[in-house]
């Protein structure tokens, strides 16, 4: 008798470890996609902002970039043409993680401007929005990063930030 109950303890024992074992995995497989869908868009904002980064106001071509660009296989980029004028960008937001209550609604958008085909602007929105007593979202805080051939060049500058 006494033998039944060590191999029933024995028993026990493994099954909780087997149902362990299966939560970890289950929470495994539940927060994988979810890292990958949060991290997504931020991956394709690096990205994109890598190759802006390269982009040379009066130097850079339009379509040596968009080659650049195609290579790169980034997710979401938009290209609109207006007569002479090219515009480039990506936009994106923190849906997600707004929606799960981990971030204030947060809009990034980055263009690069071509105007017979030499770049002409690079133009960056990065915008935290909230609602109003109606429910509409509008900014609340934002930053904007702008570089045009009609701006002379600034020296490079830091600027203090407290977190």
């Amino acid at each position: 008798m006494d033998h039944y109950r060590v191999g029933t303890l024995g028993t026990s024992q493994s099954m909780r470890k087997g149902i362990l074992v299966a939560c970890v995995s289950a929470c495994v497989v539940v927060a994988l996609p979810l890292v990958w869908l949060v991290n997504r868009p931020r991956r394709n904002f690096d990205r994109f902002l890598e190759e802006v980064a390269t982009v040379e106001i009066g130097k850079t071509k339009l379509d040596e970039w968009r080659r650049q660009l195609d290579e790169k296989q980034i997710s979401n980029v938009t290209l609109k043409c207006a007569q002479q004028t090219c515009g480039i960008g990506w936009s994106g937001e923190n849906r997600l993680l707004q929606k799960l209550r981990l971030a204030p609604r947060t809009v990034v958008s980055v263009s690069v401007g071509f105007k017979d085909g030499i770049a002409e602007e690079i133009y960056i929105l990065l915008s935290i929005l909230k609602r109003n007593d109606q429910g509409d979202w509008l900014d609340d805080r934002g930053v904007v990063v702008r570089q045009h051939t009609d701006v002379p060049e600034v020296p490079p500058f830091d600027v203090p930030v407290s977190m």
